[in-house]
């Protein structure tokens, strides 16, 4: 009996000596914003338009592996590659609705399953090439 008690009380402390750090380290206050929905008004929310041949700034948790599209598959490559290239589309940041970029318009048949997108004709590439429906199928 005195060696179940005794096991009982070894299983006890090594279960307080591990568990308490984990204890100790961990936040001991509570967020009470946590969760909380905060309704912002688009009236007031103004994004402003970057300067052409500005520098743009961002944090990364890593260097970007590529800055092709086509290519990336992390979050690194991707986080640059959005502010980069254009697409079809855009979000508009107060509506949060599709707004046209590099196509003028888009229409869909009534199964929903084709859509088509008519480019708009001075969409140009950085180095003043037209974008041709080529380079979006390529980046598809």
């Amino acid at each position: 009996m005195k060696e179940k008690i005794s096991t009982f009380l070894k299983a006890i402390t090594v279960i307080v000596i591990l568990f308490l750090p984990v204890y100790l380290i961990s936040p001991q206050t509570v967020n009470e914003k946590t969760g909380v929905i905060v309704k912002i008004d688009s009236e007031k929310f103004k994004p402003e338009t970057g300067i052409e041949g500005g520098v743009l700034r961002r944090a990364l948790a890593g260097d970007a592996k590529t800055f092709n599209p086509v290519m990336a598959q992390e979050t690194t490559s991707t986080a640059v590659i959005g502010v980069l290239f254009n697409g079809l589309t855009k979000t508009n940041l107060k509506t949060l609705l599709p707004e046209p970029d590099l196509a003028q318009k888009w229409e869909r048949d009534e199964t929903g399953t084709v859509w088509r997108f008519y480019l708009r004709r001075d969409a140009k590439w950085f180095d003043g090439k037209p974008v041709t429906a080529d380079d979006v199928g390529f980046h598809l």
